[in-house]
């Protein structure tokens, strides 16, 4: 939460609720490296690259599942020079991770609009020479 004081004596309290995105679900595993029977060696990807630059993934033909009564396709990468079906690393990051969520506006403890909020710390900047939340 950050709170300023006014020049003419209000507070203002701007408040953004953090948002918990961490996950315990399996992630690429950007460290994998892997070498196939064949000798083909293969990588995460770089930034900028697709995930597993040197894997096709390939897709089966929808089949009928008996069990859940419902129609399945499955997925799996494999080395497109030699066929080899490969199961990349993947890794479980438990680390806190946090985005912005909403945003609060009080002026002397009343919710405000954003619009007023951000009129009156556009009067504390102004106030300030135009610097910014302290």
């Amino acid at each position: 939460m950050v709170t300023l004081k006014a020049p003419d004596g209000r507070t203002l309290e701007i408040d953004t609720e953090r948002v918990d995105v961490s996950t315990a679900l399996p992630q690429p595993d950007p460290n994998w490296t892997y070498t196939d029977h064949a000798g083909h060696t293969h990588t995460y990807g770089q930034p900028g690259e697709r995930t597993y630059p040197t894997l096709e993934l390939r897709t089966s033909e929808p089949y009928w599942c008996a069990e859940c009564e419902d129609e399945h396709t499955d997925t799996w990468f494999e080395c497109p020079l030699c066929g080899e079906k490969i199961d990349p690393g993947t890794r479980v990051d438990t680390s806190p991770k946090y985005i912005p969520g909403l945003t609060s506006y009080r002026i002397d403890g009343q919710e405000v609009a954003k619009e007023e909020a951000e009129a009156l710390l556009a009067q504390i900047q102004a106030e300030r020479g135009g610097g910014g939340r302290s």
